[in-house]
């Protein structure tokens, strides 16, 4: 990908970059700038228990951007296509991003042959469906097309046997 210049004003005194594709979720390093985690576990009587994690974070930049095609850029840049950011890097975020995942786990002693643990994970227990990408090229006909949501609720069952 070569960088185009006249984007350089747009990336100044940031603490990220932009990437043009194939860079992750939302084409940017990184992708928010502040997060707040936090998790925990009790243990209930008879080998039970139960634990959450839960986390807020800033949304991902929404960098705008378009094609420009341009023959005469083939030969120094070894591209006719250019990509030219339309606002200033990180003036615009998806929504702030929160989830919250439960798990539940049951352990059973079997003396002298080990020990099985009887888990259920709860993902997104909220089951937002924040949006974390879209179609950001304003020369695509596909433009602010939804491409991606954050993962939906999702229960996960797990056996483990340990000796």
């Amino acid at each position: 990908f070569p960088f185009d210049p006249t984007n350089l004003p747009f990336l100044n005194d940031h603490p990220y970059a932009f990437a043009p594709g194939g860079s992750g979720k939302s084409g940017v390093y990184p992708y928010s700038e502040w997060q707040v985690k936090l998790s925990g576990v009790y243990q209930f009587p008879w080998d039970i228990s139960a634990g959450a994690f839960a986390r807020y974070q800033q949304g991902y930049p929404y960098v705008l951007f378009g094609t420009l095609t341009d023959g005469s850029l083939q030969s120094a840049l070894g591209t006719d296509t250019r990509l030219v950011m339309v606002e200033p890097f990180g003036s615009r975020r998806f929504d702030n991003i929160f989830t919250l995942d439960l798990q539940f786990e049951k352990g059973i002693d079997f003396a002298n042959y080990g020990r099985l643990a009887l888990s259920a994970n709860l993902f997104n227990v909220t089951n937002t469906n924040t949006v974390i990408r879209r179609t950001r090229n304003v020369s695509a006909d596909t433009f602010n097309r939804i491409d991606e949501l954050i993962s939906p609720r999702a229960l996960r069952l797990g056996v483990r046997y340990s000796f």
